[in-house]
């Protein structure tokens, strides 16, 4: 990467190149194994939470705005530093403004595994009852719920 970025010279490339080549190499990662577990939903509980949504035209406006302003400061490499620190920072401040705020429905369920384990999991927008058969599929830490 160091490479590339000396070959740059448009500030802009030095931001949107790395990330294009992320993007790209993101789609070669291997996704862990998913397990499946099979249960019984124990009980439910409807509840509402507030999630922020944030702007994302204003987060991309912002990166735009905060390397053009970090490419003005700095030489070399440091110049680069600060186009992508300056991108970052714009990108994060950008995404907060006009953010708005949402009601989610969320349904807390309590799934009984077979081998007598209770699980407990926020579900947005579920339609779960208590009784019901269940599917649980997990990737890594992430935890799916479907019906079999």
């Amino acid at each position: 990467m160091t490479l590339f970025f000396a070959m740059t010279r448009h500030p802009l490339q030095a931001l949107l190149l790395p990330s294009v080549l992320a993007l790209m190499l993101q789609g070669c990662a291997t996704a862990p194994p998913a397990t499946r577990y099979f249960g019984v939903v124990q009980s439910v509980h409807d509840t509402e939470r507030i999630e922020t949504e944030s702007n994302k035209t204003n987060a991309v406006l912002g990166g735009l705005a905060g390397a053009a302003v970090g490419s003005q400061m700095g030489k070399g490499r440091g110049k680069t530093a600060m186009t992508l620190l300056g991108g970052a920072a714009g990108a994060a401040a950008g995404s907060q403004i006009n953010a708005q705020q949402v009601r989610v429905r969320v349904q807390v369920l309590s799934v009984q595994l077979p081998q007598g384990q209770l699980m407990n999991l926020e579900v947005v927008d579920g339609q779960y009852q208590p009784g019901q058969s269940v599917m649980l599929k997990q990737v890594g830490n992430q935890v799916s719920v479907d019906l079999p």
